[in-house]
């Protein structure tokens, strides 16, 4: 069911507070101003499932969608 997933995990534990601060300082300033953006979206049709497939091991940018309409 989640062959495909990828879970990517950051520990912060050990960065001092005062850069953890100004991280999220950032953040929010990029967030307020829109300077982040979705990722794109790859759409495929389910007869392209290969190509779909394909793009994701080669690490397209992005989200691998299937439309199954």
């Amino acid at each position: 069911m989640w062959s495909n997933l990828v879970l990517r995990f950051a520990l912060f534990l050990t960065e001092p507070r005062d850069a953890l601060l100004r991280a999220a300082a950032e953040i929010t300033a990029a967030l307020r101003e829109d300077a982040l953006t979705p990722l794109p979206v790859h759409s495929f049709n389910l007869d392209d499932v290969a190509t779909a497939h394909e793009a994701v091991e080669n690490g397209i940018i992005g989200k691998a969608v299937l439309d199954l309409r």
